[in-house]
This record gives C-alpha cells, structure tokens and sequence, in this order.
C-alpha cells in the first residue's frame, strides 16, 4: 500500500492576540501535568519564529498541534512498518474563495486541484498560474495511481521522495515552484 499525507497551510492578517492570550492558549491546549515552562518555551519558540505576530504564532501552533504532529507520527509508524509514504502541505488560497485571504489554505482545499474542477468549485474563473497548479497536481495524482510514486524518475522535475523519518520534510506544493520543506516553522 502507498500512502499520500497531507496538511493545509494557514496564514493570518497580524497580531490580534496578545502575548497572554497566545500562553494561554498553549497551555491550555497541552495534556494535564505539561510544565507551564514547557507551555512557555513552546508559546516562546511560536512568537519568535512569527516575529512577534501572536495570532499568527497561535494559528500555526494549534496547525502543528492538531495536523502535522500527527501526521508525522502517522507516516512515521507506516515508514517503520517499511511501507512507502509520500507527505505534502499544500499552501495557495484560491483566487475565487469567498473567504479572506488570511484564512490561508483549508482543509481539502487542494482536491479541486486535483479533480481540474476549480472553476466550477468557485463559480469564477480562475488564474493561469492556477490552471498550471491544477495540471501539476493532476499529474502527481495520476502518477501515483499508475505506479506508486508521485514523481517520475529521470525527469526535469522536482522529485518528490519518500518520507524521511529524520529529515521529516514535506513537499510543499503551491503556484511557486515544488520543494521540500520542514514540517514546521519552529
């Protein structure tokens, strides 16, 4: 069995939050018995990497908390039963959303992509770099489905490797060029 994992890629429009809040909810969101100072350092390491933005910092805390953590503990137990897991984010918020650009990318908001039905998810027309994301995301799909592997070898572009337990690097796909990237900002 190969498997594909994914996450979306949040953003936010700037510091609502203050520093309180933003602890707050750290601590509130950790198990019973964590260390306020762990709730600290983690509440710390989330503001510095967002330069201080706390609703940004809270926003991609509680996206590692709930999605990615266990997303990587997910392709992490399949790696070691030696199944092959290809991990990606998916970052673009579509020019036809009806939702404010600092929402980010939701949930399942690349299956549009991937079926080619963006305009018709939209009701609009959609953008040239778009279209072009739509076909990558195609091709990667049915790719996948030919052979189990997202990429093909030997070719001009990115490849798209196996989940890596130590690197835990994802492949990051948006209207920019493929890459790999790590699964958090921290």
């Amino acid at each position: 069995a190969f498997v594909l994992l994914m996450y979306s890629n949040t953003k936010t429009n700037g510091g609502i939050l203050t520093w309180e809040q933003l602890l707050q909810g750290v601590t509130v969101t950790m198990r019973r018995g964590t260390k306020k100072e762990v709730a600290h350092a983690v509440a710390q390491k989330f503001s510095e990497a967002n330069h201080g933005q706390y609703r940004l910092a809270f926003s991609q805390y509680m996206r590692d908390y709930f999605m990615v953590c266990p997303l990587a503990e997910l392709a992490e137990k399949i790696r070691k039963v030696r199944k092959p897991v290809y991990v990606y984010s998916f970052s673009h918020h579509p020019s036809g959303s009806g939702w404010p650009e600092w929402v980010g990318t939701p949930h399942g908001g690349e299956i549009p992509y991937i079926f080619g039905t963006m305009a018709s998810a939209t009701n609009r027309s959609i953008t040239e770099a778009e279209e072009a994301l739509s076909r990558q995301m195609m091709r990667y799909w049915a790719q996948f489905a030919r052979d189990g592997t997202p990429t093909r070898p030997q070719t001009d572009e990115v490849q798209w490797p196996l989940f890596d337990t130590t690197e835990q690097n994802f492949f990051h796909i948006s209207t920019a060029a493929p890459q790999l990237r790590k699964l958090s900002p921290v």
